[in-house]
């Protein structure tokens, strides 16, 4: 059977119950106008800061992102947090609310294999910075801080 990444309240629930420890959401219909550095303001005001480990907000070539995202948390309980207190918020500068959905891949390292290390020398040599993913530090006294990428 197909997997389900939509997220539901059962979803949340099962999370909650520690029975889904999936870390990375896909964060839907994203304005054309909103930048990554909005995107990640906007994490960082809803859970707080050092909460993610990683954040990508691919671009058309004009500059203009392609209407989604992807995040990874840290931890489960802040997804969780993310998902219950973005419910009727708005991306920033919009009234286009916030939609999310579970990503169908799951975590930081993941994500780096699929859009860093595929891409390494394209994506240094050809992307500007802005339009790189970001990778935060996942662990130790860094954790939640810019990471380079690999």
């Amino acid at each position: 059977s197909q997997p389900n990444y939509e997220l539901s309240e059962k979803i949340i629930q099962k999370m909650e119950a520690g029975e889904d420890n999936r870390t990375s959401l896909k964060i839907r219909h994203i304005p054309h106008s909103v930048t990554i550095d909005q995107l990640e303001e906007m994490i960082k005001n809803v859970v707080g800061p050092r909460k993610i480990d990683f954040l990508h907000l691919p671009r058309f070539k004009n500059g203009d992102n392609v209407g989604y995202g992807f995040v990874n948390f840290i931890h489960m309980k802040d997804l969780v947090s993310f998902v219950k207190k973005t419910e009727n918020i708005k991306y920033p500068g919009t009234k286009t609310e916030v939609q999310l959905g579970i990503a169908t891949v799951q975590t930081k390292e993941k994500f780096v294999r699929r859009y860093c290390i595929n891409k390494l020398s394209r994506v240094k040599s050809t992307v500007p910075q802005e339009w790189q993913p970001r990778l935060f530090h996942s662990t130790g006294p860094q954790q939640g801080l810019p990471e380079d990428l690999p």
